[in-house]
């Protein structure tokens, strides 16, 4: 249920009870008019009237509760299901890497042992003729003793080096055998994440398709939005112009415009809280001495102490079927996910090939990797924009912004409200090439944060165990930047 349909059904609940006290009041006004007897009759129907009202509202509150709780479960079951994906890809990562390191150390033993061929061949053909030819025992006779002393020389003199490459080679063989079976064993627990991941993104595809069906009800609305969207892609000329349109569209259509009016409301409370009281005569009251000043001192303003909002242990978890986004923005600092799993391969401010700065950040990700929201907000705009390809923009209120650009689908639509860890879509499947085309390209995420329309620094808003999740290295030297 949407927020207009619960608007809906909390005015049809007030259209209810407002003409029952109308009939009462009319009752009121006629019993003057009416016999006793009429009267009393009147007076029980309108109780029944009363009665069965009451029990409409009932049902319609417990319907509402019902739509609320099933609204919460399924975006719940989105949030679960693609952060299950999102592990079982940082799986993948790393399993497959360890392959590519078994296989390199493969490699490197066989190479050594086809190196050393030639060497073994001659030593085994050595040992052969040995073993047609024994040399004669101690115990012989007078005329065999020099064939005797030339043998003993012989061996004493090949034996210790065909003992330490047989050894050696022993060694190899063992390095190998134990390199193999890791090598199975990993192609396992391979073909049991790959097995897991697909059996998570069908039931992530059925989950987006009950969505998509609960969204019918709005289809007409969101449809305007998406044409919009559309229209304002075509005449804007920056990104900046589009953000302000389709800010105003969504805001028309969704309850993005309440959730700013609330925002200013709870910022001029904030200001008023904060504003010191005027002295009489409308001087401003003296500054309160600091702890340990002397009588007379000049006085420094103190810094109010710093205000720690990473959740702490205990704390309710958030209803994942809110309509609105549950703090606002510029508190979630430390608090927000990382939309993907990945390899950072350029910072807020790092220099790209353009020879500017970034306004962003830029993810290497899986092929078909699952992106999810990583804040509550609006979606005003999910489509191509000009030179930026497939773009998809986030609303958090406040003046903030999200964009996320390169993904090769979408799952959401403008005008939608998520929350955050829902699934938005995911990455390319089909991998770019190098300019010289000698290799492929994983697909790379995009992602910047905006303030009133001005790029903003986003690592302060991501969570403090981010760098440390699987899948995901803080930053490093990347095949391309920019």
């Amino acid at each position: 249920m949407t927020q207009a349909g619960l608007g809906m059904v909390r005015v049809a609940v007030a259209a209810m009870g407002l003409a029952a006290m109308m009939a009462a009041a009319n009752m009121a006004t006629a019993r003057s008019a009416l016999s006793p007897a009429d009267a009393q009759r009147r007076y029980e129907e309108t109780q029944r009237n009363l009665q069965r009202s009451k029990a409409r509202e009932k049902a319609l509150a417990r319907d509402l509760a019902i739509m609320e709780r099933e609204r919460a479960q399924l975006r719940k079951h989105l949030i679960d299901t693609s952060a299950r994906i999102q592990r079982t890809e940082a799986r993948l990562t790393e399993i497959e890497g360890k392959l590519a390191r078994l296989s390199v150390r493969e490699k490197t033993i066989r190479a050594k042992l086809a190196k050393q061929h030639g060497k073994i061949v001659k030593l085994l053909a050595a040992m052969q003729r040995m073993g047609r030819n024994p040399p004669p025992v101690m115990i012989t006779r007078r005329r065999d003793a020099l064939a005797m002393v030339r043998s003993a020389m012989l061996l004493a003199s090949v034996f210790p080096g065909l003992k330490d490459k047989a050894l050696a080679l022993s060694s190899d063989l063992e390095r190998l055998v134990t390199v193999m079976t890791a090598q199975r064993k990993e192609k396992a627990r391979l073909e049991a994440e790959n097995k897991r991941l697909a059996e998570d993104r069908a039931r992530l595809d059925r989950l987006l398709a009950e969505r998509k069906a609960r969204l019918a009800e709005r289809r007409a609305e969101l449809e305007e939005v998406r044409r919009m969207a559309r229209v304002y892609a075509r005449s804007a000329a920056n990104l900046g112009e589009l953000l302000e349109k389709m800010d105003k569209a969504v805001a028309q259509k969704t309850g993005l415009g309440a959730y700013e009016k609330e925002l200013a409301r709870q910022r001029e409370a904030e200001r008023r809280a904060t504003r010191p009281a005027p002295a009489p005569g409308g001087a401003p009251p003296p500054a309160a001495p600091a702890p340990g000043a002397r009588p007379g001192e000049k006085q420094v303003a103190l810094l109010p102490p710093p205000i720690e909002l990473r959740p702490t242990p205990g704390t309710k978890p958030l209803s994942p079927g809110r309509l609105k986004p549950a703090i606002p923005f510029h508190k979630a600092k430390g608090r927000l996910p990382l939309p993907v799993r990945g390899r950072r391969i350029l910072g807020f401010g790092d220099k790209t090939r353009y020879g500017d700065r970034s306004k962003g950040i830029a993810i290497e990700t899986r092929p078909g990797a699952q992106v999810v929201s990583p804040a509550d907000g609006w979606i005003v705009y999910a489509d191509h924009f000009r030179t930026l390809g497939r773009v998809l923009i986030i609303n958090a209120g406040g003046g903030y912004h999200i964009m996320l650009a390169g993904m090769g689908r979408f799952d959401v639509n403008p005008g939608q409200f998520v929350v955050a860890g829902e699934p938005l879509g995911r990455m390319n499947t089909t991998l770019p090439t190098s300019q010289n085309g000698t290799k492929k390209l994983a697909p790379l995420l995009y992602i910047e944060f905006r303030k009133n329309k001005r790029a903003v620094d986003p690592s302060p808003w991501w969570r403090t165990d981010v760098t440390g999740v699987p899948g995901f290295a803080p930053l490093g030297r990347g095949r391309r930047a920019g």
